[in-house]
């Protein structure tokens, strides 16, 4: 309940204190960065379970393995389908019905955004404290980020409207991933970073400036294929160039072998 309420109480609070238009715009573009955080959820799917083992087992250089890894793998992804968005971001609200009255939500669509690309940075965090000893912070955690989705709710919608919502979600999200890695890194040495990440984000801010360099096409659709496709493939391509992951150049290779 605690993360369902973290999650959509900014969408009853625009409602209540600002308009409905406002409400629509931001559930539009709540749903549209939701989808960024599909594979998140995948691999804490498949993780939990591998967790449980690995700590009724001991073995906690296999869990800070698990960590990190998760954290890069979700990285990669994650920031992969937010460039393919936001480098066409202007020619997905031209082609869609209404979209000039939904352009006002083109920056909370960065935003939250954002907000799921640092949850997925943060790795299988929650998985991991879920099945220590510890359980318990995830407990105070999950309340404390619905709540500090309200506060900070309260404080920036007057300021900021629709983009106050998203922003508020951002810092509830950095606040609460922020308490699980100071819990894992001071209860148990875990961290989940690597060098391999701070080389996806560079990639990553290589291939969005690569797309500002393309000409501008009149038609919308075109636009969309040429941006989006070369900021995938600039992208995939310097990641897997790089071997910054084992875990995504097999995946990619096994797509490649199912399509050739």
């Amino acid at each position: 309940m605690g993360s369902r309420i973290g999650e959509r109480i900014n969408t009853i609070l625009l409602g209540t204190m600002t308009s409905l238009a406002d409400t629509g715009v931001y559930t539009v573009a709540f749903f549209l960065s939701d989808a960024i955080d599909a594979p998140r959820r995948a691999i804490s799917r498949i993780s939990s379970p591998i967790i449980s083992d690995k700590w009724a087992e001991g073995k906690i250089e296999d869990i800070q393995e698990i960590y990190q890894k998760s954290a890069l793998n979700q990285l990669i992804v994650g920031l992969g389908l937010l460039l393919a968005v936001w480098v066409s971001i202007d020619e997905i609200f031209s082609l869609m019905p209404n979209g000039e009255q939904f352009r006002e939500g083109k920056y909370v669509i960065l935003i939250l955004g954002l907000a799921r690309v640092l949850d997925m940075l943060t790795g299988v965090n929650t998985e991991i404290i879920s099945y220590s000893k510890n359980y318990r912070y995830n407990f105070y955690f999950i309340i404390l980020l619905a709540l500090s989705s309200i506060g900070f709710s309260w404080l920036l919608i007057p300021i900021f409207a629709v983009n106050g919502a998203a922003l508020a979600t951002l810092v509830s999200l950095a606040i609460y991933n922020f308490l699980k890695f100071a819990v894992l890194w001071s209860k148990f040495k875990l961290q989940p970073f690597s060098w391999p990440i701070l080389w996806v984000m560079l990639i990553g801010l290589f291939a969005y400036f690569a797309v500002t360099l393309l000409p501008k096409l009149s038609s919308p659709l075109l636009g969309l294929l040429l941006n989006s496709l070369t900021a995938s493939l600039v992208y995939v391509g310097f990641v897997l160039h790089f071997k910054l992951s084992v875990d995504f150049s097999n995946l990619i290779d096994k797509i490649w072998k199912r399509v050739s």
